[in-house]
């Protein structure tokens, strides 16, 4: 892993961040997460698409 990513996303972006004991285990959750919400996420971006869309055309 990178050394110090943490800090300099803290410093960075002025959020909390922190190294994960076990990253690939996050990893590893953090996708079977995402595959759960999947569909939720899917129609997040399907409307946020839609509505840049339709801003675009009424320009």
């Amino acid at each position: 892993l990178l050394q110090g990513l943490d800090v300099r996303l803290r410093e960075e972006t002025q959020m909390p961040a922190h190294r994960a004991e076990s990253p690939l285990t996050c990893v590893a959750v953090g996708s079977g997460r995402s595959l759960e919400e999947f569909e939720a996420i899917h129609r997040s971006n399907k409307n946020k698409q839609r509505n840049h869309n339709s801003r675009r055309r009424t320009r």
